[in-house]
């Protein structure tokens, strides 16, 4: 059995880390590109990302783990370049998350407000931990089963309201009273964790690999990009990562141990087989 020491935490601190902002432009370095001219007056040369015309993937990626806790990295790198207050970001399987997403889950109002004045896009989870009562009750009036969606990483609408604190405890009674807004899927039984925890190549031996293991104590698939993504059991004993209840995992599973599983992905299926 093997244990990750890595958690998305630590993950999120260290990708937030980096003090320097580079986005759609940086300046090259390289002798060769030290002077912008024959002349060699002016200012520098600029190269492009990657991603070009797109946003830097490292830099969303970034502003969304940052939104979750650190307001002045969030401030540095959305003063700098606006348009990250609308960026998104996908975690894994789907899971998409943009940074305001980031801050209402954990409760991060200051955060959440300064993206808003940057353009970013409240949904009924912001409105949810800012203590909106009106608006809540209007959507919920107007769409009931909206209560029971689930937001990024499948964090339900009543626990916004609870990371909100006493300024959305209106909120948090409203949807108590109401019922239905805090469904969320159930951990991996003792049985099914035991059986399939290992490491596993899908489309055969030589393609990309991927690890089931614990992490903290629960149960995580982690790809090869070193991210570890919570998986959760439904009532067929299939599995499903979080923030993407659609994706279903099964595993074959003789005398308690799992050989293979099959990875139903929207319209694609794919196979992978345990390694040994």
């Amino acid at each position: 059995m093997s244990k990750l020491t890595v958690s998305r935490r630590e993950f999120l601190a260290a990708s937030a880390g980096a003090t320097a902002v580079t986005g759609l432009f940086s300046t090259v370095d390289s002798p060769a590109h030290a002077q912008s001219g024959p002349t060699g007056t002016g200012p520098p040369n600029k190269s492009v990302n990657d991603a070009f015309p797109r946003q830097s993937p490292r830099l969303v990626q970034e502003t969304v783990g940052a939104s979750h806790a650190r307001f002045e990295r969030v401030r540095e790198l959305v003063t700098a370049y606006p348009e990250l207050a609308k960026s998104s970001w996908d975690w894994g399987f789907g899971d998409w998350e943009a940074p305001i997403d980031a801050a209402s889950h954990t409760g991060q109002r200051e955060i959440a407000l300064f993206l808003m004045e940057y353009g970013a896009r409240p949904t009924l989870f912001t409105y949810a931990m800012l203590g909106e009562l009106n608006v809540v009750k209007t959507v919920l009036e107007s769409q009931p089963e909206l209560r029971k969606t689930g937001g990024p990483h499948g964090f339900s609408l009543l626990h916004h309201a609870r990371v909100g604190g006493e300024r959305a405890a209106a909120v948090r009674e409203f949807l108590e009273k109401l019922g239905g807004a805090d469904e969320s899927s159930a951990a991996p039984s003792k049985e099914i964790a035991d059986a399939i925890i290992g490491r596993y190549a899908a489309d055969g031996t030589n393609g990309p690999r991927f690890e089931v293991a614990l992490n903290k104590q629960k149960l995580v698939v982690m790809g090869e990009d070193g991210m570890p993504r919570n998986l959760f059991q439904l009532p067929d004993a299939s599995l499903h990562p979080a923030g993407a209840p659609s994706v279903r995992f099964r595993f074959e599973i003789v005398d308690g141990r799992a050989n293979s599983v099959s990875m139903k992905m929207g319209a694609d299926t794919v196979q992978a087989v345990r390694l040994q």
